[in-house]
């Protein structure tokens, strides 16, 4: 009886290690929601397309400079900074809701580019519209391609725009 105990024991932690190894695999292979993009933890997804672990990061109050598109789940283009006469700049605040383009423009260097999925819902009441354009529906996502140009802080933004005029 001694020796089937002991075999029994064995068995017993044997097949609890290969469930918890079996547990691992399965969380650690979870698919995103998004394939091919991470998530933050405030549900910011994010895909990097290029990074540089050294590039200058925008910082919180800086002026930025970004060429950004936003798409519609269906891919069709919203918005393309490109197609306007001058660049995209604007000071970089906290984001109105958990998960805004600011979470992730913070995550960027200078020169970095990523896309990220923005809840369409959250979007459009942050950003001073009454609400969805009737082509959007509740609960839809924004694609929004985004590359950092330029990063520089309040004083410096404001000398090199009294040096143009």
């Amino acid at each position: 009886m001694t020796h089937f105990n002991k075999f029994s024991s064995r068995s017993f932690g044997f097949s609890i290690l290969i469930l918890a190894l079996s547990l691992t695999v399965f969380v650690s292979c979870k698919k995103s929601k998004y394939p091919g993009y991470k998530a933050t933890e405030t549900g910011l997804y994010y895909q990097l397309h290029s990074s540089d672990s050294k590039a200058k990061k925008a910082l919180m109050g800086d002026v930025i400079t970004i060429e950004v598109v936003y798409k519609t789940q269906g891919d069709s283009v919203l918005f393309d900074s490109k197609t306007m006469p001058n660049p995209f700049v604007k000071e970089l605040k906290d984001g109105a809701y958990k998960g805004s383009l600011e979470e992730g423009i913070l995550m960027l260097g200078i020169g970095d580019s990523a896309s990220f999925i923005l809840n369409a819902d959250s979007f459009f009441i942050h950003t001073g519209r009454k609400g969805l354009p009737p082509f959007i529906k509740p609960g839809e996502i924004l694609k929004c391609d985004v590359k950092l140009v330029k990063a520089q802080g309040m004083e410096a933004f404001k000398a090199e725009q009294m040096a143009k005029m």
